[in-house]
């Protein structure tokens, strides 16, 4: 079910009828997939899978960036206390590198 939800947030902006941006998603989409074919990062997943001990299963939303040429996704989560956090994950092997409480 998580999964699932994951997988409508990424999709969303182009279930949403943004030509550009859906586009701009889609490439953004083929990319991230032509990566992991590469072994270059690890599959959304995996690295849900090995980040949840330490975030739980309340997860919000995931995104996805090209920092500087790594490819890193960002979870957002509610923490046991309800506060909203994020923490920043490297997409080549799940490495977290960065966790912050959100305002």
């Amino acid at each position: 079910m998580r999964r699932l939800l994951i997988i409508f947030l990424l999709l969303a902006p182009a279930l949403a009828g943004q030509s550009a941006h859906a586009d701009s998603g889609r490439k953004e989409r083929d990319d991230l997939t032509a990566a992991r074919k590469r072994g270059e990062i690890l599959a959304l997943a995996e690295i849900l899978d090995r980040v949840r001990p330490q975030i739980g299963d309340k997860i919000i939303e995931v995104e996805f960036e090209n920092d500087g040429g790594k490819i890193v996704y960002e979870i957002y989560y509610l923490d046991d206390t309800g506060r909203r956090r994020e923490i920043t994950v490297d997409a080549s092997d799940a490495s977290v590198m960065n966790s912050k409480e959100q305002d």
